[in-house]
């Protein structure tokens, strides 16, 4: 029997709160000798058929902190070019002593199947699957907010922009019902939202109204890799309906604070001042990344070797 992480639906609320205490524990300077130890002997596979800046070498950090192997295929010069399936790919590593797969693909459903394909014992951490589903991301965030707030429970969330097409709002949302936040509010323009209102959400399309009151605003960027070109909001129009600047801090909680998963396009999603200023916690997501990877590799380490 393998444990993987496919989705944060799959979690339980006991085990939510198991990561993020775990997560919290690796932040601690203290704790890094004993992370040295965790994963030696045990092979680490970052398969990114996307590009990828942040998760990627968070996931890479995290797997060396924990006294892991790493293999970070170049899919660009790999048999993935000559025609090679994901499984195969998989099952290839897998024979070579990789234990641990981690994965970002752009078509639904390939981190399952490659999960479905490998042998017992083995682990797939899905790092970005289209635009359903970045577990860890939503971890991370989430272990933000507590570290920034306290407790999660009753906090007023927006989040702002290309709700339609991604996978962090996806994922985000599920975490955030888990834990108990108070309202999750999704705006942005009409096109970049979903024909449906998520469950425990409310969906608008005027900002001042998703924006009013509440303690976090998560800005989204345009996802423009999985929109046709003619659909493609223009960035200046964007900015100007949609853009976060500094007059909106106005509208918001008093200690409000701001996020974004990245990359960030500055001048376009939100401005230099609120990115860079001192409501932003945009640095300390990357921060926790690490972090919170290494909860999340230690703990499905852990279970697969207990199952075995």
């Amino acid at each position: 029997m393998s444990r993987h992480l496919l989705d944060i639906a799959q979690l339980e609320r006991r085990t939510l709160d198991y990561l993020l205490d775990r997560g919290e524990y690796w932040l601690d300077p203290a704790h890094a000798e004993v992370g040295r130890t965790r994963l030696i002997g045990r092979g680490v596979a970052l398969l990114f058929y996307e590009n990828s800046t942040r998760t990627r070498c968070s996931f890479e950090l995290a797997a060396r902190r924990l006294g892991a192997d790493v293999l970070n295929l170049d899919i660009e010069h790999s048999a993935v070019e000559k025609g090679e399936s994901i499984v195969d790919t998989g099952t290839t590593l897998a024979a070579m002593g990789i234990s641990h797969f981690v994965i970002r693909h752009g078509s639904e459903g390939v981190p399952a199947e490659l999960a479905s394909a490998l042998p017992s014992g083995s682990s797939v951490l899905n790092a970005g699957e289209a635009h359903v589903a970045h577990p860890t991301q939503a971890l991370l965030d989430a272990l933000t907010l507590r570290r920034s707030f306290g407790q999660l429970e009753g906090l007023r969330i927006a989040i702002i922009g290309d709700i339609r097409h991604s996978r962090v709002a996806a994922s985000a949302i599920s975490i955030f019902r888990r834990l108990g936040v108070g309202e999750i509010r999704l705006a942005g323009p009409r096109p970049l939202l979903p024909d449906n209102t998520p469950e425990g959400t409310q969906m608008s399309d005027r900002r001042d109204e998703a924006l009013a009151e509440v303690d976090v605003v998560m800005a989204l960027r345009i996802q423009r890799e999985r929109m046709a070109r003619t659909t493609t909001p223009d960035p200046e129009d964007y900015r100007e309906h949609w853009g976060l600047e500094e007059a909106d801090l106005a509208r918001l909680a008093p200690e409000a604070r701001l996020m974004h998963p990245g990359p960030v396009n500055r001048g376009v999603e939100i401005s230099d001042e609120l990115a860079d200023g001192p409501r932003s916690l945009i640095r300390e997501q990357v921060r926790n990344g690490v972090a919170m990877r290494m909860a999340v590799l230690e703990w499905l380490d852990e279970e697969n070797r207990n199952g075995q």
